[in-house]
């Protein structure tokens, strides 16, 4: 049996070596490439046919509506990237993606990025808080 001293210390030593070793590596992010500005445009033009869409189907005569289809559609892009077969096609279609999913979701990610830079310019204040949440 080892004495509690011994063991706090070999804690310790081991902590310590790991912050070191720690310290010396470089961080390594991918930083993801910029969609192309036609894919950014296919991604919004999407949104907004979207957006058309479901104002039709919610809207009650002459009632007032408010709703973000920014955020609905951004959320349901999330959850769009693990749906397949015939639930990935009802969604494209819902949600008039014309893209292929390896260019939809870089498209997407720019747009977001677009839209809080062009926020950061003072000219608006978007403030969207998307989580999904798997059960």
């Amino acid at each position: 049996m080892s004495h509690p001293a011994f063991r706090s210390s070999a804690a310790a030593v081991t902590l310590a070596s790991l912050l070191v070793a720690a310290a010396g590596q470089e961080a390594r992010a991918e930083v993801a490439r910029p969609a192309p500005a036609p894919d950014v445009k296919a991604v919004a033009d999407a949104n907004n046919r979207f957006a058309l869409d479901l104002y039709g189907k919610l809207k009650k005569g002459d009632e007032n509506l408010f709703y973000s289809p920014y955020s609905i559609s951004t959320a349901l892009a999330m959850t769009y990237a693990g749906a397949r077969t015939s639930t990935a096609e009802e969604m494209a279609k819902t949600l008039h993606f014309d893209l292929p999913t390896e260019r939809l979701h870089p498209a997407y990610a720019e747009m977001i990025r677009d839209l809080n830079e062009a926020g950061k310019k003072g000219d608006f204040q978007l403030s969207v808080a998307n989580r999904l949440w798997g059960q």
